[in-house]
C-alpha cells in the first residue's frame, strides 16, 4: 500500500482568514481585483507621481512587464481618504 502525503498549504493562512497576504507588486489585473482601480486609472495615478511601479523587461526587448506597488497606492488612498 502506498502513503498518500498532502502537500503544505502554499498560503498561509491569517488569524483564521484565508486571504493571502498583499504582495508588495501587483500587475494592473492583480490591482483591480483587489482594489478595483482600473489600468487607466493606475497609469495615471504613476505618471503623475502619485503611486510608484516599476517595469521588468528583458535586455533588448520592447515589451516589459509593469509591476505597481501596493504600499504606495495604499498611502495615495490614504491620502485622498484624509483630504475628504
Amino acid at each position: 500500500m502506498t502513503k498518500v502525503m498532502k502537500a503544505p498549504p502554499s498560503e498561509p493562512a491569517v488569524s483564521g482568514s484565508r486571504l493571502p497576504l498583499e504582495p508588495e507588486l501587483a500587475d494592473a489585473n492583480e490591482v483591480y481585483a483587489r482594489l478595483g482601480i482600473k489600468r487607466g486609472l493606475l497609469y495615471k495615478l504613476e505618471d503623475e507621481g502619485e503611486i510608484k511601479s516599476i517595469v521588468l523587461k528583458r535586455r533588448n526587448y520592447a515589451k516589459g512587464k509593469r509591476l505597481f506597488s501596493m504600499p504606495s497606492i495604499r498611502q495615495f488612498l490614504a491620502k485622498c481618504q484624509e483630504a475628504s
